[in-house]
C-alpha cells in the first residue's frame, strides 16, 4: 500500500474525516481564547482512502529561560483501526516530524502510557527519547512516558543553544 500524508484544514475534503477523529483539537482551533497553532495531517492511500490522522502544535515555549524556543507537542494520532500496523502511523508521524523541523521545532514532545505496547515499539523503532512520568502519590497513579523526538540538525549540532 503507498501511503500519502497531506496537511489539512477546514477547507479541505478530507478535513470532516480529520475533525472526526479530533473533536477536541477542532475545538481549539476554533476556540477565540486558545492560542495553539494547531496542524493538522491526513495519510491516505492511492486510491485517497483516509487511513488515520494526526495534530500537532506549534509554537514557542512562551515563558522561563526558553521562552523563545520553537517545540511542537504532537495533540494526537490515530489509524482507523482496519489500517494499523501497516506503516500509516510512522508514515503520519514522520511528514508530521519533517513539518515540524520545517518550521524551526527545536523537538517534538508527546505522551504514551505504558500500557500501549504497539505505540511505545513503533516509537522505540523510530529511535525516539523516553522519560517516565511517574509522580509518586497521585491517585491515580500517572503512569506514561514523555517522548521526545529531537530536531536532527540540531542533534548534529549537539543541541547547542542558538
Amino acid at each position: 500500500m503507498n501511503i500519502q500524508v497531506t496537511q489539512t484544514k477546514p477547507d479541505d475534503a478530507l478535513w470532516p474525516q480529520v475533525a472526526d477523529l479530533f473533536p477536541t483539537a477542532v475545538h481549539w482551533l476554533n476556540d477565540p481564547k486558545e492560542h495553539g497553532n494547531y496542524h493538522f495531517f491526513a495519510a491516505t492511500d492511492d486510491a485517497l482512502l483516509f487511513l488515520g490522522g494526526s495534530v500537532i502544535d506549534i509554537g514557542s515555549m512562551k515563558f522561563g529561560p526558553l521562552s523563545e524556543t520553537v517545540i511542537g507537542f504532537l495533540e494526537d494520532l490515530q489509524v482507523l483501526e482496519a489500517h494499523r500496523r501497516k506503516g500509516v502511523g510512522s508514515a503520519l508521524l514522520l511528514a508530521m516530524l519533517n513539518h515540524a523541523w520545517q518550521s524551526g521545532c527545536h523537538n517534538v514532545r508527546w505522551t504514551v502510557g505504558y500500557q500501549n505496547e504497539a505505540a511505545i515499539a513503533l516509537y522505540q523503532k523510530l529511535g525516539f527519547g523516553f522519560v517516565p512520568d511517574e509522580v509518586p502519590g497521585v491517585q491515580p497513579p500517572e503512569t506514561q512516558y514523555t517522548v521526545i523526538a529531537v530536531n536532527p540538525e540540531r542533534a548534529q549540532a549537539g543541541y547547542a543553544r542558538q
